[in-house]
């Protein structure tokens, strides 16, 4: 009885640990697309998107799959600077999938910038060693 319980333990133990693990390696992954918004480097900022990820911009259809989604950071890119994403809060769904709350600060281009806020919804998911957007929406808060 004892080397069960003991059993047990340990396979929760392992479990958590590979949950830190993967939870690490998408920290790993929302820190270099947040660089990659701070940049307006819309490679990397594509690069983080499933191919058949969607958006839902504010105001906009939702757009669908990979190259569809560049073409519209390509353009919102231009418009804005300084973007900084910051994480509110995580859950995991299960090994492969998460959610990820947060907000975000911004400025705009132009003769007269102007700062703005927001917040947004992210759903990433695992797909082999990388974690991928499968969807995201996001909104200003004026």
């Amino acid at each position: 009885m004892r080397s069960l319980l003991f059993a047990m333990l340990l396979v929760f133990v392992a479990s958590g640990f590979a949950a830190a693990q993967d939870l690490s390696s998408f920290h790993a992954s929302a820190e270099k697309l947040a660089a990659a918004f701070k940049k307006g480097d819309v490679e990397g900022i594509t690069q983080a998107y499933a191919d058949n990820a969607r958006i839902f911009p504010p105001g906009r259809e939702t757009i669908q799959g990979r190259e569809a989604v560049k073409a519209f950071w390509v353009e919102d890119v231009k418009g804005s600077s300084d973007l900084v994403l910051t994480i509110v809060d995580v859950k995991a769904f299960g090994d492969s999938d998460l959610r990820e709350v947060g907000k975000f600060t911004g400025k705009t281009t132009g003769n007269d910038p102007q700062t703005f806020a927001g917040k947004y919804i992210t759903i990433w998911h695992k797909s082999g060693d990388k974690w991928e957007i499968t969807e995201d929406i996001w909104n200003l808060d004026k």
